[in-house]
């Protein structure tokens, strides 16, 4: 049965992720005001006009989705975490990096605005 809510998502996150699931729930609001969330193949994304960032809970990490360009500007800020083409991955024995992920947040932001980049190009 899919999730119908992110409240849903959190509670079926593992453990060691919801903590830290609920503080970026918190946060991303801040930075990307006029953001709706929604689900999006069962994470939480955050949308307007396009996605703009998505998250997920796991085990060891949490996961953070954006687009390679996204990464590519944050590269510097991001080397001492595991990235993959359009993903960082903040395990839980660090602190979230809330000043990169707010930048990444707003970067995304203003490619949706001023480029119209969409998700995963």
């Amino acid at each position: 049965m899919a999730l119908q809510s992110v409240d849903e998502y959190i509670k079926k996150a593992p453990v060691e992720s919801r903590e830290r699931l609920i503080e970026l729930r918190e946060r991303v609001p801040e930075y990307l005001p006029k953001a709706r969330e929604e689900l999006k193949w069962g994470k939480i994304a955050y949308v307007e006009e396009m996605i703009l960032v998505v998250f997920a809970g796991f085990k060891n990490h949490i996961g953070f989705y954006v687009t390679p360009t996204t990464l590519e500007a944050y590269k510097q800020d991001l080397q001492n975490f595991v990235c993959g083409r359009g993903s960082v991955q903040f395990p839980h024995d660090k602190a979230l990096p809330f000043d990169v992920i707010k930048k990444m947040c707003e970067y995304r932001w203003s490619e949706v605005k001023q480029k119209g980049v969409k998700w995963k190009t």
